[in-house]
């Protein structure tokens, strides 16, 4: 038993050396997501293929992820009375406008002047700064580096993985905004992506120590 024992924790070892086993741990964990958000209405899509997770995601797609969340997450108690008239809202598909327009009443998506933008595609910073504001409001936007500094603050002090959104900048994936709004409905479970390689590694020193 101890020479199996100590033949799977070299496995164990080796498959987190080469980057395998968090691979499918998120591979997993972005299937669970994509089943949630189907459940909670979402998405129409319950496999991960269909649901394209891999791809980015325009503003207006992602005015439904956010509002169907809030919706599910049984808080409404949003800031409401913006001005949500917009010149370019027709260049939002014709299902999701009501969606813009609900995502911009409630205050969590916000355009430029009388411009929302919603066949762009949603940044990282942008996915932080809506997650944030649903579950806890709003936060200081002002003399920062980045407008966005204070809401990943806030995100890993909710305990909110964020660490597939680090590249502020960057454009943000439709399976990452899934899994980002189904960590934050179960509570924030860590900031920073390790916490299945820990797991794992845990698991190998309770083996070494028996």
């Amino acid at each position: 038993m101890k020479k199996l024992n100590a033949t799977l924790v070299m496995l164990g070892v080796t498959m987190l050396g080469f980057g395998i086993v968090p691979h499918y741990c998120g591979a997993a964990v972005l299937e669970d997501a994509v089943q949630w958000g189907y459940d909670k209405g979402l998405t129409s899509f319950s496999i991960t293929n269909s649901f394209r997770a891999y791809d980015t995601l325009r503003r207006d797609e992602a005015a439904k992820f956010f509002v169907e969340f809030a919706r599910v997450n049984g808080n409404m108690n949003y800031s409401y009375g913006n001005n949500c008239s917009f010149y370019d809202l027709n260049a939002a598909r014709s299902d999701l406008k009501t969606y813009v327009t609900d995502a911009c009443s409630y205050g969590f998506l916000k355009g430029n002047g009388n411009y929302i933008y919603p066949s762009q595609n949603l940044t990282n910073a942008q996915s932080i700064t809506v997650v944030v504001r649903m579950i806890d409001g709003y936060q200081s936007e002002s003399w920062l580096s980045h407008r966005a500094d204070n809401y990943y603050k806030r995100a890993m002090e909710l305990g909110l993985d964020i660490s597939k959104f680090w590249n502020k900048d960057g454009v943000a994936s439709r399976g990452n905004v899934m899994m980002l709004l189904y960590n934050a409905y179960n509570g924030g479970k860590g900031t920073t992506g390790k916490g299945n390689v820990e797991d794992i590694l845990q698991q190998i020193v309770d083996i070494l120590e028996e």
